[in-house]
């Protein structure tokens, strides 16, 4: 009988100095666990990239389409107190930078239409003109090239028809000896469906291939903004 009561006594004894269970074990992730969650993380962020992207690039195309509405705005003020007749003779590139009314043979046409636009007055030092900025291809491009008076930005249309059938420069050419006037707007057939002008990149204009202030291709992820003298815009991908 002692030698029961011993070993339960032996037995309560040794329970009574054992440790209590722990209540706060640590588990490690597993190499597979691991390599599971970087790639799940790796799949959303790129996700998130792409959809950001996405938002910027339809951000910019709403952007560059409201400047072009209201350059047309400014282009038909400009020829409702000249006979209808457009801006001009000027060059087929333009550049977002202007200077005094009196420089209107530089051939750009901002240099015309800068006081329907309410920007500052001009003088003989080019100032820039955010307005014709297209905000996609001042990403693309670069506040450097941005900041040269002598990067291409837009082109005005070459060609459009006239309602007699010929087909003519609308605003002209400002090609020194060779200088033709612009047109007017009575003169043009459908305006809705004439483009006035769009978005400059070298695969639409070959002479700029290779020259760091012109885009070389379309800075609205492979599609450009028309304006057409309706004052709608489109955003196409092919040339028209």
């Amino acid at each position: 009988m002692s030698d029961v009561w011993v070993v339960s006594m032996n037995q309560k004894v040794q329970a009574s100095t054992m440790p209590p269970p722990s209540t706060n074990l640590r588990y490690a992730f597993s190499l597979l666990e691991l390599l599971v969650t970087i790639a799940v993380v790796a799949i959303l962020s790129s996700i998130l990239v792409v959809s950001l992207s996405h938002v910027r690039q339809m951000a910019n195309i709403a952007t560059c389409s409201s400047s072009m509405r209201q350059i047309h705005t400014a282009t038909m003020l400009y020829a409702g107190e000249h006979t209808n007749k457009l801006p001009g003779p000027l060059w087929s590139a333009q550049q977002a930078w202007y200077r005094a009314p009196e420089y209107i043979r530089d051939g750009v046409l901002l240099n015309y239409i800068a006081p329907y636009l309410d920007l500052p007055g001009g003088t003989s030092t080019p100032q820039r003109a955010d307005i014709f900025l297209c905000p996609a291809w001042a990403d693309q491009e670069g506040e450097t090239v941005a900041e040269n008076p002598s990067a291409r930005v837009y082109a005005v249309q070459y060609r459009v028809t006239l309602m007699n059938g010929e087909s003519i420069r609308p605003f002209g050419y400002a090609g020194g000896s060779s200088t033709t006037p612009p047109a007017t707007l009575h003169e043009l057939d459908n305006p809705g469906q004439q483009v006035m002008l769009f978005d400059l990149d070298a695969d639409v204009v070959s002479s700029y291939r290779g020259n760091s202030l012109a885009a070389q291709h379309p800075v609205h992820g492979g599609k450009r903004n028309y304006l057409f003298f309706d004052g709608h815009v489109e955003c196409l991908k092919e040339h028209i």
